[in-house]
């Protein structure tokens, strides 16, 4: 037994698919099994489409305007986070080093024998310097009791200084003292 399509008027189907505009599907005619020719079909039109497109790119162009503000304030915590894991890392080698920080370096990171030499403050300072954005320059200063680092921010114009006395605050420019400040 052959199974006979459903069809459905035409006034019906305007009546239950609200938004569709309707197409007409004309099928070889098969009179002898009494079928009519033809079927009412719905989908959506080429305008529809495209408007549902349109809305879904100026949606994602707001999302993806957000997460630049996002991305730039994670760089910067990031910043935070290394240089206050630094400070523990510090704290660590001058119990190590006879209560020393080792020699003067004046403003630079790779003075031999001084912290930040030290392989695990010395990494900090460089996941510091490139959750900075890359290419930033950490400034360093220390004495064999006192050390201070600076590292840039995203906003290139200010920079985070963490120092030996527990200062951990945001500065106009990097460094060069041996304390954060008060």
């Amino acid at each position: 037994m052959q199974k006979r399509p459903f069809f459905i008027k035409k006034e019906n189907i305007m009546q239950y698919k609200k938004g569709f505009i309707p197409l007409e599907v004309r099928f070889a005619s098969s009179k002898s099994a009494g079928i009519k020719d033809s079927l009412l079909l719905t989908g959506f039109t080429l305008i529809e489409l495209l408007v549902v497109i349109a809305i879904i790119g100026i949606l994602t162009s707001v999302v993806l305007a957000s997460l630049n503000g996002a991305r730039d304030k994670s760089g910067d915590v990031t910043v935070k986070a290394n240089l206050s894991n630094l400070r523990s890392q510090a704290a660590l080698y001058f119990d190590d080093n006879n209560s020393s920080f080792g020699p003067n370096t004046g403003t630079s990171c790779t003075t031999a024998g001084s912290v930040f030499t030290d392989s695990r403050v010395a990494a900090q300072l460089t996941a510091a310097q490139s959750a900075s954005g890359g290419g930033s320059v950490a400034t360093c200063a220390n004495s064999t009791t006192l050390w201070a680092v600076s590292v840039p921010l995203r906003d290139k114009t200010k920079a985070w200084c963490v120092d030996s006395s527990g200062i951990a605050k945001e500065a106009s420019a990097n460094t060069t003292t041996i304390q954060c400040g008060s």
